[in-house]
């Protein structure tokens, strides 16, 4: 296959054009979309065509919370388990602790957030603190999550 002066212009100003995106819409996504993107996402080259990747579609907005609730509550229990550095075994280790301690309330926060409408102060630009909030919606969770920064 070869490649003309003309698309590799028009990769070259594809991929100058390209961006790291930090702030995500909650619009639903047009029927179809989901799937193409995950089609093009498997093209993505791997280790002896591996694909070591799996997708899983989560759209209830609670599912998703608890899923992150999760993550981060095995996240620090993993740091906190881990011998290879003392101080960042102790620094978690409390952490795991009170996220796991925490758990339903967390969950129960997250909960009662779905399916309220938020303003976050704009479509294409908006306010990131409106957004923190709105994607954040437990502040046992966040609190806990602070005490590492």
């Amino acid at each position: 296959m070869s490649f003309d002066g003309a698309f590799r212009a028009r990769l070259r100003d594809l991929l100058a054009w390209r961006r790291d995106v930090r702030r995500f819409l909650c619009d639903p996504l047009p029927d179809g979309a989901l799937e193409v993107l995950i089609e093009f996402a498997c093209l993505a080259p791997s280790v002896g065509l591996s694909q070591p990747w799996r997708f899983v579609i989560v759209e209830d907005h609670a599912v998703r919370a608890a899923i992150r609730e999760n993550f981060a509550a095995c996240n620090a229990q993993a740091l906190a388990a881990q011998n290879e550095d003392a101080g960042l075994r102790a620094r978690f280790a409390a952490v795991a602790a009170e996220l796991t301690r925490e758990e339903a309330r967390i969950v129960g926060e997250l909960s009662a957030s779905q399916g309220k409408p938020v303003q976050i102060g704009g479509y294409y630009h908006p306010d990131p603190v409106k957004c923190a909030a709105a994607m954040r919606p437990s502040a046992t969770f966040n609190r806990i999550l602070a005490a590492l920064t």
